[in-house]
């Protein structure tokens, strides 16, 4: 079995990929709309249909790209940066090309362009996260990617202060969702551990009720299951109008084997002995033992002579 950190690892990756229908609607409606409005506002036609085919196909490489890696993480048995890099380089273009369109607005030395395109930056960004937040390479990368160009083409124009307040964005941004990753990340680690102690508590009550049912050594009821099983057996018999067989018997000079040959090959003789035994078991006729060298069939028998075969 996975360790908890590789489980928690993949469970990260597998959270992210069931995520990825919904970032294909965030992506491919609001590129759609953001494609629309620069349309109708700006001199830009060719150019929008480009960069909206691109988004396009990164979408549909993200997608090629994740179910790449799904198939990839089974067969993972530890924790690995470089799949890590691999995952995130999809998202991160996706972030690439975004920023190419926020750099394509704020080319048109618009003023209302610009504050529109700077609001779905933020939009796109921050709602890219909730897609990406279990794969903290992929988020931060993507998130970077975003404001990569603009922050550029704030500096190459002059204006310092917004790209300042990009900049320090991009830093609160990792710093604190950095923290938030850390909390999703340490439930999952609480749900495994809780999940693997639930898993050993049930295999040692399967244990103990099975200590408490059967003899150890000879695997078959101990005195309180078989008298239990006949409390039962008498109402089937008394429905079906039949009798109840018991038969007890013993190894005979089995104390002298014992004492002759050893405990050990004892234990055997008795092993052998209730293999015969459950030879003759079946639902309405069970054995147990009854102590030491002792033994006790008990069923619904047709007749004395089918219990003595």
């Amino acid at each position: 079995m996975d360790s908890i950190q590789l489980r928690v690892y993949k469970e990260r990756y597998l959270r992210t990929a069931a995520l990825f229908r919904h970032a294909v609607k965030n992506h491919a409606i609001m590129g759609a709309l953001f494609a629309v409005l620069l349309f109708l506002t700006t001199e830009l036609s060719s150019e929008l249909f480009a960069w909206y085919a691109c988004m396009c196909c990164v979408i549909w490489l993200r997608h090629l790209s994740i179910q790449s890696a799904i198939k990839k993480l089974d067969s993972l048995n530890a924790t690995s940066r470089r799949f890590d890099l691999i995952f995130a380089a999809s998202p991160i273009l996706n972030g690439f090309v975004w920023s190419i369109g926020i750099w394509l607005a704020f080319s048109q030395n618009n003023f209302q362009v610009t504050i529109a395109s700077l609001l779905v930056a933020a939009s796109v960004a921050f709602h890219g996260y909730s897609y990406l937040s279990y794969s903290k390479t992929s988020y931060i990368g993507y998130f970077i990617a975003v404001f990569s160009l603009p922050t550029v083409y704030a500096f190459s124009e002059g204006w310092y202060l917004i790209g300042m307040v990009f900049i320090f964005g991009m830093f609160h941004f990792v710093f604190f969702n950095t923290h938030q990753s850390d909390i999703a990340t340490s439930r999952l680690y609480e749900h495994f551990e809780h999940t693997q102690l639930i898993a050993k508590l049930t295999q040692a009550e399967k244990q103990l009720t099975r200590h408490a049912k059967f003899d150890n050594l000879t695997g078959l009821y101990r005195r309180r299951e078989y008298e239990k099983r006949f409390v039962g057996l008498k109402y089937t018999a008394l429905i079906r109008q039949q009798s109840i067989g018991v038969a007890l018997f013993d190894v005979d000079h089995f104390k002298q084997f014992n004492d002759t040959y050893g405990h050990l090959f004892g234990d055997e003789v008795l092993v052998k002995v209730a293999n015969l035994i459950k030879m003759h078991a079946s639902n309405t006729v069970f054995a147990g033992r009854f102590g030491g060298e002792e033994f006790v069939l008990i069923g619904i028998f047709e007749s004395k002579n089918s219990l003595s075969k």
